[in-house]
């Protein structure tokens, strides 16, 4: 059984685990444009379309986190 500290200890970690996720996501998007990154994707057009997957993956562990939250702040 998980005591209420515990729960709390849980969805702290869980928001900043989804805060720092969506900062990645947010600098990655922010890279794209710049004439590095461009540069990068025209040598390696593989590039594009893992960055496009690991942003997909990160923004699917937030709606994982998301799913958990909304079930642990129920009980909290």
């Amino acid at each position: 059984m998980i005591l209420p500290p515990q729960v709390h200890e849980l969805i702290t970690a869980l928001h900043r685990n989804r805060s720092k996720i969506q900062q990645r996501i947010n600098r990655q998007e922010r890279l794209e444009g710049s004439q590095e990154e461009l540069d990068r994707i025209a040598c390696d057009p593989g590039r594009k379309v893992y960055l496009d997957a690991i942003i997909e993956c990160r923004r699917c562990r937030i709606k994982t986190i998301d799913g958990l939250l909304a079930m642990l702040e129920t009980k909290e």
